[in-house]
């Protein structure tokens, strides 16, 4: 059995057993209080193996616990900028892009160590410019260094969580306190990465040479196209 299960998982195993671990990483995540791809896989080990239960049983217990790896990504503007973010209707910002995910069943972009290149990844902008070739799902599969799902519909819940408010005055009286008859909304966007798009010394879109020891990433912001809206 052990050379069907990744190195990182017999890990994860020996640490909840034994009660210590040589792996800081493995520790440190598991402390984190977010649940990672091998946390789950752990579990499920636990439960198939140790357990008994069937395979099947154990999908239906984690769909309805919501037992899942997830990444999260968010931006505080009053906590990072000490005001909140501010957009005018009928000004050339009044289309504001606000906030990047990381790529659906990744929790973290290889390579985006320093907060200057995770910043640049999740606030910048994708240059509009038309999507030529794809990067197949093998490409994407191979950036995973933890047990991906094997799922044919993976994603299994998106939340997204706003604290917002319109200019607060205009409407009808009874639409204060909600968006009815405002002019202000929020729309989730979808991009993908274009395979021909390589990020060089000289690209400083997304500061991916901010350091001497930064190299460049495989999904770079600069070859992000976006397709909606």
């Amino acid at each position: 059995m052990a050379q069907s299960i990744p190195q990182n998982v017999i890990d994860g195993l020996r640490t909840m057993l034994l009660g210590s671990s040589n792996d800081n990483e493995t520790s440190s995540s598991s402390s984190s209080g977010d649940l990672t791809p091998v946390d789950v896989v752990i579990t499920r080990i636990m439960l198939t193996k140790g357990r008994k239960l069937p395979p099947g049983v154990v999908d239906v217990i984690f769909d309805f616990a919501e037992y899942w790896a997830h990444s999260s990504n968010e931006v505080d503007y009053i906590a990072e900028h000490s005001s909140p973010l501010r957009v005018n209707g009928q000004s050339p910002s009044e289309n504001k892009f606000l906030l990047r995910s990381f790529p659906v069943g990744l929790t973290g972009i290889q390579g985006k160590k320093a907060l200057a290149e995770v910043l640049a990844y999740d606030l910048n902008e994708a240059k509009p410019a038309p999507l030529k070739t794809e990067h197949d799902a093998s490409y994407f599969a191979k950036l995973a260094d933890y047990p991906t799902p094997k799922l044919l519909h993976p994603v299994r819940k998106v939340v997204f969580t706003i604290r917002s408010k319109d200019q607060g005055w205009g409407g009808e009286p009874d639409n204060r306190h909600t968006y009815n008859g405002a002019w202000t909304w929020f729309e989730a966007g979808l991009e993908k990465f274009d395979a021909e798009q390589t990020c060089d010394p000289s690209c400083t879109y997304d500061v991916r040479f901010k350091s001497a020891s930064s190299v460049a990433s495989p999904l770079p912001v600069c070859a992000l196209r976006p397709l909606y809206p």
